[in-house]
């Protein structure tokens, strides 16, 4: 049997034969396959849909604030990222605790943190 052939657990034999974008070729037997593979059997005619493209949504700009459960003196009225371009809210806070993470402000004995992305 040849090496790109599976089998299913129905027992019928695939193999993709049009690349990996297309629908897989099955049939009952291994031996039809390998004909297909070898040029010998004329594989039937596979009609690949074309690829959507999406257009992104305008993105809109955020101020994100990060404030902390226990915070320090200086922090109490939180950390606030201007600026942050995203689609959602949810995109805003996860830019946001990036830049925070990177900037050093996560992880050092304030408490849980809290991002609230509000829309300009």
């Amino acid at each position: 049997m040849h090496a790109s052939i599976g089998q299913l657990s129905s027992g019928k034999f695939y193999a993709f034969l049009h690349g990996f974008a297309a629908e897989p070729t099955v049939r009952d037997n291994a031996e039809a396959i390998e004909a297909m593979i070898r040029g010998e059997a004329e594989p039937e005619f596979v009609v690949v849909a074309p690829v959507a493209f999406v257009v992104p949504a305008a993105q809109k700009t955020f101020t994100v604030t990060l404030t902390f459960q226990h915070p320090a003196w200086n922090m109490v009225d939180g950390i606030q990222f201007l600026d942050i371009r995203a689609n959602s809210k949810a995109e805003a806070n996860a830019e946001a605790r990036h830049m925070a993470d990177r900037d050093g402000h996560l992880g050092w004995g304030q408490g849980r943190a809290t991002f609230t992305a509000i829309e300009d």
